[in-house]
């Protein structure tokens, strides 16, 4: 059962130019960087903005905060919070366990448990759910036999990424910063890519994340049948126009037409190629085709 596509968006100028009729769910920020220029997370007017353009779409905004943060963080996010709540945020995707409680100041916000709190199985799923998560995003190295039993086994939603640039490691010191020896000169919008033994990673500071663009299109008929599921678009690095166009695709997909007539349209969008291994238990940078026969 597929309630909706949902999407990662770090920046006013981006969600404007998206075409608002693919979305069911917006998640607004940054999670990788408190310093990323533009970022929802250090433009609160830009936030209340389109809080309230969704609202008015009768959709849901969501914040999205950080996996690691520190005390000073906690004071901007808390300031940042009251005003969004009061122009309507619907809920917070908590990437840090410490956010659990923090964010229960505000009793009407629901709470989406994100994929750095790593949800590996249902045990862990339903003991936070049992703390207030309303949404559970299992992590994205799963198979589809156990991001089924997860969702099999909760009561809340489940959120699947369905395409993106997944995260592969977190440090709250930025190494690009570092390797520059210098101030934020935001590097991270440049493409810095790590290459081992044909495996590529891209740098964006904070994080690692695949090169190479995660996609579950050829999977749309499987991942049907996860209960309570929406489909996450994890695009934080792309543009508008990237956007609209995966969205696009995923939207035919679901109304039932053949994956295959995109694929090479998307493998044009990836700069890196496509990848997809974890969910049929192989290693992350494969791309499993749909021919090929794979036990999950």
């Amino acid at each position: 059962m597929t309630e909706g596509l949902t999407v990662t968006v770090q920046n006013y100028n981006t969600f404007n130019e998206l075409d608002k009729s693919l979305f069911a769910r917006y998640y607004l920020g940054y999670p990788y960087c408190l310093e990323k220029v533009s970022s929802f997370l250090l433009e609160p007017e830009s936030l209340k903005q389109a809080i309230a353009e969704i609202k008015e779409l009768g959709l849901e905004s969501y914040l999205v905060t950080p996996p690691i943060m520190q005390s000073d963080d906690f004071n901007l996010l808390e300031k940042l919070i009251e005003e969004a709540v009061e122009c309507g945020l619907d809920g917070v995707e908590v990437n840090d366990v410490g956010m659990l409680d923090f964010i229960k100041k505000w009793p009407s916000l629901k709470i989406s448990a994100g994929h750095f709190i790593n949800i590996y199985h249902s045990s862990a799923a339903k003991e936070y759910e049992r703390d207030g998560v309303t949404t559970i995003i299992p992590n994205s190295e799963l198979t589809l036999d156990e991001l089924t039993e997860i969702s099999g086994q909760v009561e809340s939603d489940t959120e699947i990424v369905v395409y993106g640039n997944l995260a592969l490691g977190f440090a709250y010191d930025c190494l690009l910063k570092n390797a520059y020896q210098s101030e934020c000169q935001q590097q991270c919008n440049k493409p810095h890519i790590l290459v081992k033994n044909g495996f590529r990673m891209r740098s964006i500071g904070r994080a690692n994340v695949t090169a190479a663009d995660f996609c579950l299109l050829e999977q749309v008929e499987k991942l049907k049948n996860i209960k309570s599921c929406f489909w996450r678009l994890e695009m934080y690095q792309d543009s508008a126009q990237k956007i609209n166009k995966v969205a696009n695709i995923f939207k035919n997909c679901m109304n039932g037409e053949e994956a295959s007539k995109y694929l090479k349209e998307l493998e044009g969008l990836a700069d890196y190629g496509l990848c997809n291994g974890w969910f049929f238990g192989k290693t992350g940078h494969d791309y499993v085709a749909s021919k090929q026969e794979v036990k999950s």
